[in-house]
Parts: C-alpha cells; sequence; structure tokens
C-alpha cells in the first residue's frame, strides 16, 4: 500500500493547522470536509465552474445535459406521485451548482420550486419533491485498511507538517463494526483498504430528520450494492479526486483545486431510509429507471428530436456511457 503524501502552501498549512486543536493528526474525512467546505479554501466554496464538459469544468454529470435532463426528471417525479395533487407538493433540489437549477428552463406543476445549495441548511417544506444529483458522493468519507500484524482494522489520518501533508495509519486497531455493518466476514487481506461514506450517512439522516416532511425522496448518484461487495472485491477503496475531467489517485494534492469523492454503499442508503418511515424504497440503474418513469419524453426525443438530443439521450442511458454508471434511489414516506 502506498500512503499520500504532496506539498501544499503555507496559508494552506496554516489553515488546515487551525483545524488539529491539540491534536498532531487529522482524520482523513475532517481533512476531506476542510478541503471541500472550509469558507476560505474549499473547493466547493470556489467561484469556479466544476460541472460541465467545457476543458475548464472538472467533471459532467447527468445535470449537465439541462433542459432535457429536467424534462426526463419532471416526467419521472409526475410518474412516481400518481395520483397525487402535484400542486400541493414543493420541488426541492438539493446541492445544485450555483449557476444553475434544474427547473431554469422547464415549467412546472408544484406549488412551487425551492434550490438548496451546497452548506445551505435543510428548510423542506411539510409536503416535498426531494430531488438530487450527485450531492451524496460530495460529502467526506473515512478510510480503514486491515493489519494483518495488529489483528484488526486502522483508521487512516492526515498529518500536517512544514510544508507537506501526508497519509498516515494509526497503530491501534478500532472496533469498525462501530462504523459500518460487517456482519460475518472472512479476515481479508494484510493491506485491504476501505472508503466507508460516513459523511454521505449523516448528510442524508439530517436531511430526512431535518422534519416531518413527507412525499418523494429521489436521489442520483454512483455506489456499490452492497457492504459485501466493499469489504471482499475492492481492496484498493474507491476514494478518488478529479480535476479538468482527470481522475486521481491522490486526495491530498492541490486542496480545494480538485473535487474528492467516493462511492456510496446503497445497500446503507436503502436501510437508512426504511429506519425513516420511508416505503416503497428502490434502486434502479439510470438507465431502467429513466426507461420505466419518462418513457414520453425518451419516445418523443427519439422520434422528433434532433440528432444533438438523441445523442444527449444515447449518454443518458447507454450503458458504456450514464445509464449504468448512475444508479437512482427513491422512495415514499
Amino acid at each position: 500500500m502506498t500512503l499520500l503524501s504532496t506539498t501544499i502552501s503555507e496559508r494552506l498549512v496554516s489553515s488546515l493547522a487551525k483545524q488539529l486543536d491539540d491534536q498532531d493528526t487529522l482524520p482523513l474525512d475532517s481533512f476531506i470536509h476542510w478541503a471541500l467546505y472550509d469558507a476560505d479554501n474549499g473547493y466547493y466554496k470556489q467561484p469556479r465552474k466544476r460541472v460541465g464538459k467545457s476543458k475548464d469544468s472538472d467533471f459532467y454529470t447527468s445535470s449537465s445535459f439541462q433542459k432535457l435532463w429536467a424534462q426526463l426528471i419532471l416526467e419521472s417525479s409526475v410518474k412516481l406521485l400518481g395520483d397525487e395533487n402535484l400542486k400541493e407538493y414543493v420541488f426541492v433540489e438539493i446541492a445544485a451548482e450555483p449557476e444553475s437549477c434544474l427547473f431554469s428552463e422547464v415549467d412546472h406543476p408544484f406549488s412551487s420550486y425551492k434550490v438548496i445549495r451546497l452548506g445551505e441548511e435543510y428548510d423542506i417544506p411539510p409536503l416535498s419533491v426531494v430531488y438530487s444529483n450527485e450531492w451524496l458522493d460530495a460529502q467526506p468519507f473515512k478510510r480503514f485498511s486491515f493489519s494483518k500484524s495488529l489483528g484488526g482494522w486502522c483508521e487512516h489520518r492526515v498529518k500536517v507538517e512544514k510544508s507537506s501533508i501526508r497519509e498516515i495509519i494509526t497503530d491501534t486497531p478500532i472496533s469498525l463494526e462501530e462504523v459500518l455493518p460487517l456482519g460475518e466476514k472472512d479476515q481479508p487481506q494484510d493491506g485491504y483498504t476501505i472508503d466507508w461514506p460516513t459523511g454521505a450517512h449523516q448528510a442524508l439522516l439530517k436531511l430526512i430528520q431535518s422534519s416531518d416532511w413527507k412525499g418523494l425522496f429521489m436521489t442520483f448518484d454512483y455506489g456499490f450494492h452492497t457492504t459485501s461487495e466493499i469489504l471482499e472485491n475492492k481492496s484498493m477503496g474507491s476514494g478518488r479526486a478529479y480535476k479538468n475531467h482527470v481522475q486521481y489517485n491522490n486526495i491530498l494534492q492541490t486542496p480545494g483545486e480538485q473535487d474528492i469523492t467516493c462511492h456510496l454503499c446503497w445497500e446503507h442508503i436503502i436501510d437508512l431510509l426504511n429506519q425513516n418511515a420511508f416505503q416503497h424504497v428502490s434502486n434502479h440503474s439510470q438507465e431502467s429507471f429513466l426507461i420505466k418513469h419518462a418513457p414520453d419524453q425518451l419516445e418523443k426525443i427519439i422520434r422528433q428530436g434532433t440528432q444533438a438530443e438523441k445523442n444527449k439521450i444515447k449518454e443518458l442511458i447507454h450503458p458504456h456511457y450514464l445509464g449504468q454508471k448512475f444508479q437512482v434511489i427513491t422512495g415514499r414516506r
């Protein structure tokens, strides 16, 4: 296993050192929170274009297709609500980018439309459709690796030095069952590493427990289906960084200038929803979800759309593009 390290500016060292309090090191998730959300240096606090296909952005996602994507989400929402009176619902978009919002070019049948951007407090109306796209993966995560000599899982932390930061592994095993549902698993190989999306779970719980709101929850993101898949088949973890459409394994480098993310665990997300009174919770690939819930818009574009619109549809639903890369979780409460 190769541990990460990088050189950073004195300004960043000084800012990060303030996060340490009286400790010598910082938990990895605390470092990621600082790198993404620090008021002065955080990636998501910078006035820059992060999402899109231009060379100056860092990644693109389904929301980059703007009006077309909004039409698909609108039809899907209406179909999922069935015979409900749509005028009683507020459509709430979580974590929209500063320069965009889903329904900027599309009329909708809901009573109103509310946007909550990254870092803002969750204020969910009593009856809502709550939608997000790549919100949960934009949260901090913890990293653990298995030590055969110590006979347990050890947490990764970040050490701040004079002009650099580096990843270290604690030498005291922890009870990983307190962090994630292990169940009965065989002992992994020495150095087996997992990235566990603790920040995503905390953000989801904060959202669904922020008030006694009811309605439809719908989130699009990428992740592994089960905890077993993470613990048995992904020995290098899934944490990574993106900058200018290039993926990096070194999540410590250029803090504040790159996105940092890891895969979600859908099994655990579904459990959290079920535990908080959501019913009919389902998990689909983006491809199957849109074919099932937005067939009219898909057919209209395939029959009448321009070639550019047809190409966009292909990217959104084709298994080799975004169709299988992204999954959708929906639930009603």
